[in-house]
């Protein structure tokens, strides 16, 4: 179960935006040890450890460490942010898709699969061969 959980996490890390936000007003940011949990709202965090038991939460102390990784964390977003505008510029509501494929690249394509199915095929009958 434990398993399962930490996959689902890992998922939803990995699937979200850079710091892992949701429309609840809460950030997941990732830690060598877990993760910390922003709640934009109430203005709280909570460092989250894992332990043999799963993750445990616990309020974080507003100290200078968490303001300094605070800090260089909203740093990063600004810089990931600005590489990514700048690596891909805005479309005027278009969304870029990739033009389908020419007739010969189709045909190609199953070319290669036939020649697949039918070497696949022989083996088959091969082996059957071989078996009786």
């Amino acid at each position: 179960m434990r398993a399962f959980a930490l996959t689902i996490l890992t998922v939803a890390l990995a699937c979200g935006p850079a710091t892992g936000q949701d429309d609840g007003g809460r950030r997941l940011v990732p830690t060598e040890d877990g993760f910390v949990e922003l709640d934009a709202r109430a203005g709280t965090a909570s460092a989250c450890r894992r332990t043999a038991d799963g993750y445990q939460c616990r309020p974080a102390s507003q100290g200078p460490a968490l303001q300094a990784e605070l800090e260089r964390l909203a740093k990063e977003n600004a810089e990931l942010r600005e590489r990514l505008a700048q690596a891909r510029p805005p479309q005027a509501g278009a969304q870029p898709r990739s033009p389908a494929p020419s007739d010969e690249e189709i045909d190609r394509a199953l070319g290669v699969m036939e020649k697949f199915l039918r070497r696949f095929m022989t083996i088959l009958r091969d082996e059957k061969q071989d078996r009786t």
